[in-house]
Formats: structure tokens, sequence, C-alpha cells
């Protein structure tokens, strides 16, 4: 039996390397036609995002360790400083997956028949209907005078024109403020982006681009005054300041103020969240509230409710993950998972039971939402079910 399960092993290292003869193809197809669990087995074993939630389960949640071992054994001279998340450095994955191929075969081959196999494919997830990710973005334009811009629905081009003032949608989909001359009155817009929306990018007239996550808002002026730039949000976004001399630029969210002179950051001031929470990436801001203020370096977090804390070497990787459309979580809770879920897929999510274990990995955000969901029950720690419009999460313990 462990020279079958030898062999099943090299076959599937051998399909991921894409290095299998035609002899070795047919041998390995015959395998996976033989049964639906064969064929959901492979499925699972040669999934990144499954391995990789599954390696972080096999060494107790420590991802550190676990990718430091995997390297000492599979590829002793490999760069400590690669990437520890799947998805990018291909070969280091080949390699630390070959170590659950051992361990889940051995147990696809000993268990008893009404077990399931030991990575799962999702095969407690009961769905009536999945979920799509958004493929549109749904924002709106408010303009001072109240008419209303559906963004995805205006072509490419001139969005809005008169004789100070162009909006226009670029060609990445991007909209951008273009101002001739400014007038004496501040005029201002709002750029709403509802649930169930993509990501949508604004570039202001000063040049600042600001990145907008799903349900969340951005109130702007449509030109600056000549002392200072403010601009109010609520929700998520991710700002690359211009640097313009003498005109601070500040960002209300909540009960909290940003100023900066130019950089990098990140703000994140969902109303079901515990805290707002600011993210510098590059730069110096100061983050200011009723209780005081604080200054912040790159890879610090203020964590703003009635007074601000700072954490220290935040993994800013995680933090802006969504604007390069991307799920990360890096020991998060299925509370702050599924809110993301919420929002991003248009969904009510229902928790029932104590869920106690925390959450690592990392996958696109164009996928399904049954592609997380069967990602997370890997675990073993969850189960879902899923309806129109809502999500239940179980414990599976």
């Amino acid at each position: 039996m462990q020279a079958f399960i030898n062999r099943i092993s090299e076959l599937i290292i051998k399909h991921l390397e894409d290095r299998l003869t035609g002899d070795e193809k047919s041998e390995l197809e015959i395998w996976r036609n033989e049964s639906a669990e064969n064929q959901a087995l492979f499925d699972s074993l040669t999934n990144p995002a499954q391995v990789a939630i599954q390696l972080e389960k096999y060494y107790a949640y420590n991802a550190e360790k676990g990718w430091d071992l995997l390297m000492q054994q599979h590829q002793p001279n490999q760069d400590q400083n690669s990437s520890k998340t799947f998805g990018i450095n291909w070969k280091g994955w080949i390699a630390a997956a070959s170590i659950l191929l051992i361990a889940g075969l051995s147990y696809w081959a000993t268990r008893p028949s009404s077990t399931p196999a030991i990575v799962s494919h999702g095969a407690d997830t009961t769905m009536q209907q999945d979920v799509k990710a958004p493929s549109l973005t749904k924002a709106t334009i408010t303009l001072s005078d109240g008419k209303m811009i559906v963004v995805d629905t205006a072509s490419e081009g001139v969005l809005v024109k008169d004789e100070n003032l162009n909006i226009i949608r670029t060609n990445d989909g991007s909209v951008k403020y273009d101002v001739a001359a400014t007038t004496g009155t501040i005029q201002y817009n709002t750029l709403n982006n509802p649930r169930g929306s993509r990501v949508i990018n604004l570039i202001l007239s000063d040049g600042t681009r600001v990145w907008l996550n799903s349900e969340s808002s951005l109130r702007y002026p449509v030109a600056f005054s000549s002392d200072k730039r403010e601009v109010e949000i609520t929700g998520e976004a991710y700002f690359e300041v211009a640097k313009v001399a003498g005109k601070k630029f500040f960002v209300k969210a909540g009960n909290s103020t940003t100023e900066v002179l130019g950089t990098h950051f990140n703000i994140n001031s969902y109303s079901d969240e515990a805290n707002i929470k600011i993210t510098l990436l590059e730069g110096a801001i100061q983050v200011s509230s009723a209780k005081g203020q604080n200054k912040l370096a790159p890879g610090q977090q203020a964590q703003v409710d009635n007074e601000i804390h700072v954490i220290d070497n935040v993994n800013t990787d995680d933090v802006v993950a969504w604007k390069n459309e991307m799920f990360s979580f890096n020991g998060a809770d299925i509370h702050t998972i599924m809110r993301q879920v919420s929002r991003w897929y248009d969904v009510e999510v229902i928790i029932k039971g104590a869920i106690e274990e925390k959450f690592v990995g990392e996958l696109p955000r164009n996928v399904n939402v049954s592609s997380l969901l069967k990602m997370l029950e890997t675990t073993g720690a969850v189960k879902f079910k899923i309806e129109p419009g809502k999500i239940e999460v179980m414990n599976r313990k």
C-alpha cells in the first residue's frame, strides 16, 4: 500500500512541475477517474489556497515556523526572505505541498469508508446558490447640484464638462478630476461605492490618488482651497497623497483626523469594526482625536476608539490586500473574515456558535464565494450554508 501511495504522490508532484510523460499522464488520469473521491482529493492537493491553509494547520498556525521548516527540509539554499504565502513562490509551494501529499494520501488509503479525506474539498458546504465576485463597479458620483452619475454605465472619456472642470473616465477605469480654474465657492462631490462593488480609483484635482473599497464613500472638494486640502471618508480607503508645497492634506474618518504632507496610508473606518485603523506604509502622518494625537512611522497602525493606540510592525500587505484585489488573512478570526465577505459579495452573514480558531490564507477576490469558503473549511474548524443573499457559518467540531 505504501508503494502505491508513494507512486500517486510522485505523479501529483510531477503534474505540479509539468513534467509528466504521456504514460504517466494516463496513469494519473486512470486513478482520478476511478471515483469522485479520488478527483476531489486531487483537486484539494493541487489547489494552492487549500494546501496553504493545511500547511498552516499542520504547523499549528505558525506560518513563520512552518515555512522555515519546509525550506530547511526541501530547499536548504532557498532565500529566507522569499514569500511565505502561496501563489507567489511556485517552486517553494510545490515543495511545501509535497509534505501534505504523503499525509493526505496515507489517510485516504487507510480511512474508514465513511470518513472524509484529510484535505476536504468543501464537502460540508451546503449551497443553494453560489455568489459571484463583483465584476463591475456600482460606484456613483453625486455632484454639488445633486445630479448623480453612475460610473460604470458611463463610457470612457469625459463624464462631466463645463467651463472650469472636466471629470474624466480613463481607460483603466479610474475617475480623474481636471480643474482649469478655481472659483470663490468650494463645491463638494461625493463618490459612493456600495456593497458588492469592485474597488474604484479616484484621482483628485491635486493629483492625489484614492482607492475606495466596497461599502465606502469619499466626500471631497472639486478644487481645493488655497491653504489646505481636506476630505472625509466612511468605510475604507487607501491614499497616495500628492505633495503640494505649503498645503497639508487632512482626512476625516469618524472621530479621527489624519494629517499628512505626502505619503501612502490606509484608513479602515467601517462602522461595524471595533475601531478606526489608520496604517502608514510610506512617509509620515499625524493622527488626532479628542483624546490627543500621535505621529506614525511606516509600518505602524493607529487604532482609534476613545483613545489612540499605536501598534508596531503591522503586516501592511494584509492591510492593503483589498486594494490589490486579494483576500489576505494572517491570524484573522472568523468575524473579521466574514465582515469582508459580507461587504464584497453583498450578502448577509450569520455566525452560529463560538468559533475561536484563527485563519491564515490568501486568495484572489475575483473568485466565487464558495471557493473562499471551501478554503476556510480545510482547517476543519467551520462549515457553511449558502442561501440566496445569506451565508450561515457554523462550528464543525
